[in-house]
């Protein structure tokens, strides 16, 4: 009886694997390609807020807008390297969990076969 709950809690234990990878993967998909309207911050180019007798505010905040702007990409090529880490990770997990229960449920099929042969 003891040997039967550890092979069910084997297979239970590859199926939620495979369940953590699958969620991992769709996790890499949602970072990689985020679903989400934002104000863009991408400059083509300079800034004019109108202001032009004001000049060094106007650079100023002209810089501060495109360092900004390149923080965003950063940003985002880091979200996108993330979601690259989560979607691997994913497919090892489901890879790793998909082997052992296939191998548990071989196992599985072996057993059962054995004990038919020894009631024969």
């Amino acid at each position: 009886m003891n040997k039967k709950k550890t092979k069910v809690s084997q297979l239970v234990i590859s199926v939620v694997g495979i369940l953590i990878g699958i969620l991992s993967i769709i996790l890499g998909f949602v970072e990689i390609f985020p679903d989400y309207d934002s104000i863009s911050t991408r400059i083509n180019g300079s800034i004019q807020f109108g202001a032009d007798y004001y000049t060094e505010s106007y650079a100023a905040m002209a810089r501060a807008a495109n360092n900004l702007a390149t923080v965003t990409d950063r940003l985002e090529q880091i979200q996108q390297a993330v979601g690259f880490a989560f979607l691997i990770v994913g497919l090892l997990i489901v890879l790793v969990f998909t082997m052992k229960l296939i191998a548990a449920i071989k196992q599985k099929k072996y057993d059962d076969a054995k004990q038919v042969e020894i009631l024969e």
